[in-house]
């Protein structure tokens, strides 16, 4: 803040510049002092901020001229940073930022004027908690906003001045920052920022707009074109681009907009954002994907927003039309309680709302927090003066009766014994029951023994409500003249063994009262006492009921096998059904709510390991345009957060049986759950039908958000391990979304498209696939002399001559990129090992060539877990159709690169070695087939072999055929003269040229029957290929030889193999060759893939440094397959992935019905008004 307040990222300690409080800053002639004061202190002793000393700074230091600083003057403005404590080996340092702004700092167009200046001071910290003097550590000639960024991996800091002409990277490591590895970067924005700075700050200063996309160590853009508003996160610690969020604006129907407001809640998965009125919008950061928005009224400014208490709740301060003061907002976002949402009004001592105030309150935001100070210095946490505060149980007033352990101060329910069943002890709130039966007796029908031990007890005085404590299920049903209702359900997810008896609950202490209950339990887990704490009703509204409902799903599954009788497993898919109502009903009334807590609970995780197939369709399709399920990697747990990733050993069946399955691994996603529960063999179970659900649900949803699909990309070779699944991995790659998401119009293409792919694109319109350039564009001045700069000169001289003789008309024209939808598809960790091997050990460029030239390259990793999902598709899928799609064929294309250059330098390597291996038989054949590294070529070398293998039998036909005629001809006139064959005889007439008489020669021919230069007969493979040359009319035998039968056999020659067989076979290779070049395409692509398969796991050399593998593959251009695949795609359209195995299961289609919504007298009190 100017001359205000600002905290650390961390917010160890705050500095206030004392000018903001104390009164003597104003001086006479309407001056402010030309010394600038400040103190530093712990966030915790913020209270005792008057006993700490200041420390003073010369204004005078950053005046270029002898020009005093008015107070009403908006510029130049002072602007200060705080590092957080760093710890080197000899002492903890804190470093100071104060810049002073000039208004050309802040204007795009700024010849000639005077800019201002940053000074960096360092200060260490005493072992008495103090700080010592002022040390000068680094000055620059520019002002501007001023950040610190600290480094997550070692002690290296940034400082960030950001002004109208970019951000500016100084990097402290040490106490002395004069290393060359040290060199200040001056990095560029993002064009359409630049653009939009260029056309509307060239008078007006753009400090506000700067200032309103800084939050922590991130730079957020918000931008509106053609009808969508967009959000860009660049983190400052990597200067990359982490996610792009956008909506489509009719959807909310926005009429006005202010300052854009942000937060990033504090475990980095949820971002807040607001166009500064009327409603406030959460996104999942990982995806980009909506998760909820709340509307708090038309007109109203949403000021402020804060994630805080563990990213639980939302803070907003809010100004209301015709309201003085500001209110804050405390959103208790995983809640349905009443009270979820809190309105705080503020007063005098708060923020107060006008256009003039006697005095200013300065204010500075912290991670988690915001703190104000105000004109007599004293510095208050907005958090801490409003935070919202739970309703707090009391167990004196709600329960009256405490049942276990007996206690004879509370009322005393009569125990008694459900009739037929002694075991099942039974408190009345009747005094005389008539009937001793309860409304249900037992509710656990996977539980063998009918005798077993069960307490139950009634919450109302009409006793239709009952607490029923089974063997490892809490439950409560209700109910009236028709029939029970499921209320609620808890269980202790215990898995099942051999000795089920261990999991047992015991009841340490029961306390009911009027439609509520405070129960404890135990239980013993391979050996481990456990125990519990559940009530009715929880201080979160529904939340935790609906928790334990889906809990209770997963439970069930385990124990499904352990059913006995067609009457059990009726009553086992009926409990399941009740559990899914009691879902099913928060679901309707509570949407937004419920899409919360699937993010943060991972409900949706244990209703599919339930495997209740109609609630997780419903989920998914019950409800247009609502999306109540977000796909997610990572799992929020607590503050600790889990990356769901891929185990080798998946759910693995125990030998003994398929009921022994043991805990998934937690870490998965739900899309890998679902896959890890279907049965190994061809059994359809439902477990096939969620994963086909899922699959449909997010590739529908992925033609307008490619975020939808980033659980899919690692399961897709999954499906190949299960005999069903791999039907959906060859489907799936039909769907719209496989044709790749065209990129954002919020995105300059020049932003994204490397260097020497662009100079491809201006050369030549071909289909390219390439990784994005995700990082801000970094202002060289200076370029260094290497490999890199030797190859874009290299790129740019072939380019210009290129283009000089092939004119492209079309280089002008900005390109349509598309994205390809699958995330981390061609993400290898073996690239990942390179990476950091390349890191940790950098190798010179000698014994890189030296390693080229003399040792063998071998495999990085036999591990095939650590490949892409690409390549294990790749190796996992034999039919070359799954290549006639645009997202394989852009993954293949962008691996082939330099794959191809690994082969081919092989195949340099071989010719200079030939001398050594020439005469291996098959050299000259295995040369020629390298020739398919080259495009062109090997389209052709596809094409021939195709037209070969379709078309060998004929050709073999054709053979035996001419086989047949040429053995005739072999045996007939292999000795003409034992068959008396005649040769016949020519005549010829020879005469003078000058006189034209004839001349008395006689001329013989010399013909030697036995000779195969005069009969080709003599031998059965001279007559083969004699009677061969027949298709090009020769007929040498029938010229001659005078004899009927060699005229017949040639007769039948021409007419079955010359007319019919020759005109056939070029018929047939007509089709043939149709449908091989139409194939040839996949069999190239199919050779390039095994080709990358290879060379992923290869240690190849790298002179240039390896860059990683990209989140996302973009592409230019148009696939080869494109029409071929649309055609299928178009046909396909309508046809659900799960449709084919959907018939195979009978489910209950009238559940979920609008009748079944409501329950009469439930314990369930819905707040319409409040309803989410």
């Amino acid at each position: 803040m100017s001359e205000g307040m600002l905290s650390s990222s961390d917010a160890d300690n705050i500095i206030i510049s004392t000018e903001t409080f104390a009164s003597s800053s104003k001086q006479q002639n309407n001056e402010i002092s030309n010394t600038l004061q400040f103190k530093i202190i712990e966030k915790e002793r913020k209270d005792e901020l008057s006993k700490e000393k200041s420390f003073q700074v010369d204004k005078s230091y950053f005046l270029n001229t002898e020009m005093k600083i008015l107070e009403n003057q908006q510029y130049p403005l002072f602007q200060t940073a705080l590092s957080r404590l760093v710890e080197y080996p000899n002492e903890k340092v804190i470093f100071i930022a104060i810049s002073l702004v000039e208004k050309s700092d802040m204007l795009v167009d700024s010849k000639n004027q005077q800019h201002g200046k940053t000074l960096i001071y360092r200060m260490v910290k005493d072992d008495s908690g103090s700080f010592n003097s002022l040390e000068k550590y680094g000055e620059y000639q520019i002002g501007g906003i001023v950040r610190f960024i600290h480094s997550n991996e070692s002690a290296r800091i940034w400082c960030l001045i950001i002004n109208s002409k970019g951000i500016f990277r100084y990097t402290y490591d040490s106490k002395y920052h004069s290393s060359k590895k040290n060199i200040p970067k001056h990095f560029l924005y993002p064009k359409l920022l630049e653009d939009e700075l260029t056309n509307l700050y060239n008078i007006n200063p753009c400090l506000e707009r700067i200032e309103a996309c800084l939050f922590d160590h991130y730079f957020v853009i918000e931008q509106y074109n053609e009808g969508i508003q967009a959000i860009q996160i660049f983190n400052l610690i990597t200067m990359e681009m982490e996610q792009i969020f956008q909506e489509r604006l009719y959807k909310y129907s926005y009429k006005k907009f202010s300052k854009p407001i942000f937060s990033i809640s504090r475990n980095k998965l949820l971002i807040m954002f607001s166009t500064g009125i009327d409603s406030v919008l959460i996104f999942l950061i990982e995806s980009g994907l909506e998760i909820a928005c709340r509307k708090f009224g038309d007109d109203v400014k949403i000021m402020f927003g804060e994630f805080t208490k563990g990213d639980k709740e939302l803070m907003l301060i809010i100004k209301e039309p015709k309201k003085k003061h500001a209110t804050v907002v405390i959103w208790s976002l995983f809640s349905s309680a009443k009270n979820h949402i809190q309105y705080h009004e503020g007063d005098d001592n708060f923020i107060t709302i006008e256009d003039h105030t006697a005095f200013k309150s300065y204010n500075s935001r912290c991670f988690g927090d915001l703190l104000t100070v105000d004109a007599n210095g004293k510095v208050t946490s907005i958090f801490e003066t409003w935070s919202s505060k739970e309703e707090e149980e009391d167990s004196q007033s709600k329960f009256y009766c405490k049942l276990i352990p007996e206690d004879k101060n509370s009322y005393m329910m009569p125990k008694k014994h459900a009739k037929n069943h002694p075991a099942h002890i039974i408190y009345r709130r009747k005094k005389d029951p008539s009937d001793e039966k309860p409304l249900v007796n037992n509710k656990e029908p996977w539980v063998i023994d009918h005798n077993y031990e069960r307490v139950s007890a009634y919450l109302d005085e009409e006793e239709t409500i009952q607490l029923i404590v089974g063997r490892t299920t809490v439950q409560i049903w209700q109910g009236n003249k028709d029939d029970v209702f499921l209320e609620y359900i808890w269980s202790n997810k215990t898995k099942l063994r051999d000795n089920d008896e261990e999991d047992t609950l015991n009841i340490e202490e029961l306390d009911v009262g009027e439609r509520t209950f405070y129960l404890k339990v135990s239980w013993t887990c391979k050996g481990i006492k456990e125990n519990a704490t559940i009530r009715w009703p929880y201080p979160d509204g529904h939340v935790t009921a609906i928790r334990h409902a889906c809990e209770a799903l997963a439970h069930l599954n385990y124990r499904k096998y352990r059913l006995v009788g067609h009457k059990k497993n009726h009553k086992f898919v009926k409990l399941i059904n009740r559990i899914s109502l009691v879902i099913w009903r928060f679901i309707k009334k509570n949407p937004v709510v419920w899409k919360l807590i699937d993010v943060r609970y991972d409900v949706m995780r244990n209703i599919i390991i339930g495997g209740s197939t109609f609630l997780v369709k419903y989920i998914l399709f019950g409800e247009k345009d609502t999306h109540l399920h977000i796909p997610q990697i990572k799992r929020w747990e607590d503050d600790t957060i889990y990356v769901k990733e891929k185990i080798v050993e998946q759910n693995v069946e125990s030998i003994q049986d398929e009921y022994d399955r043991h805990e998934i691994n937690d870490k998965l996603t739900d899309l890998q759950v679902a896959i890890c529960f279907c049965s190994k063999d061809r059994r359809i179970d439902r477990h096939v039908f969620i994963v086909g659900y899922l699959l449909e649900y997010y590739t529908n949803n992925a033609v307008q958000n490619i975020g939808w699909l980033i659980t899919v990309s690692k399961a897709i070779p999954e499906l190949y391990r299960h005999k069903l699944l791999d039907y959906y991995a060859k489907e799936i790659f039909y769907k719209k979304c496989f044709l790749g998401m065209e990129m954002s119009y919020n995105i300059d293409y020049r932003d994204v498209i490397p260097y020497e792919i662009e100079k491809k694109r201006k050369k030549k319109q071909n289909f390219i696939a390439f990784s994005p350039n995700t990082k801000l564009v970094v202002k060289e001045t200076h370029r260094r002399f290497d490999l890199k700069y030797l190859r874009e000169k290299y790129i740019d001289i072939y380019t210009a001559i290129y283009q000089y003789i092939f004119p492209n008309p079309f280089r002008k024209i900005p390109p349509q990129i598309r994205i390809v939808p699958l995330y981390e598809f061609a993400t290898s960790e073996i690239v990942e090992g390179q990476l950091e091997g390349q890191k940790d050990n950098p190798q010179s460029s000698f014994s890189k060539l030296f390693y080229l030239i003399f040792v063998p390259r071998g495999y990085l990793s036999q591990i095939s877990e650590k490949l892409s999902p690409f390549v294990k598709i790749i190796r996992a899928e034999k039919d070359n159709n799954v290549f006639n799609n645009p997202t394989m064929e852009a993954a293949i294309n962008y691996r082939w690169v330099p794959a191809r250059n690994y082969f081919l330098r092989l195949y340099v390597l071989f010719i200079l070695y030939a001398t050594c291996y020439a005469v291996v038989c098959g050299f000259y054949l295995s040369h020629i087939l390298y020739l398919r590294l080259l495009s062109e070529t090997a389209r052709y070398i596809f094409i021939i072999l195709n037209i070969l293998e379709k078309s060998y039998i004929f050709l073999l036909f054709m053979f035996l055929v001419l086989a047949a005629f040429a053995h005739s001809m072999f045996i007939l006139l292999q000795h003409p003269t034992f068959t008396n064959v005649t040769q016949k005889s020519d005549t010829y007439s020879l005469k003078y040229s000058t006189t034209n008489k004839p001349i008395d020669v006689t001329v013989t021919k010399d013909f030697d029957p036995n000779s195969r230069l005069d009969n080709p007969n003599t031998n059965f493979l001279d007559s083969l290929i004699s009677s061969y040359f027949w298709l090009s009319g020769s007929y040498v035998q029938n010229d001659t030889w005078d004899f009927w039968a060699v005229e017949t056999l040639t007769l039948l020659a021409s007419i079955f193999v010359v007319t019919v067989l020759q005109n056939m076979f070029i018929a047939f290779m007509g089709g043939i060759y149709s449908e091989a070049d139409t194939q040839a395409n996949n069999a190239l692509l199919r050779f390039r893939a095994d080709s990358v398969s290879d060379y992923e796991a290869l240690d190849d050399i790298h002179f240039l440094p390896l860059e990683p593998d990209p989140k996302y593959i973009f592409y230019l251009g148009t696939p080869s397959c494109l029409n071929t695949w649309k055609e299928i795609s178009d046909k396909k359209k309508d046809i659900k992935l799960y449709s084919k195995y959907e018939e195979e299961i009978a489910e209950i289609k009238d559940l979920f019905v609008e009748k079944n919504l409501d329950v009469e007298n439930t314990l369930w009190d819905w707040d319409d008004n409040n309803k989410s």
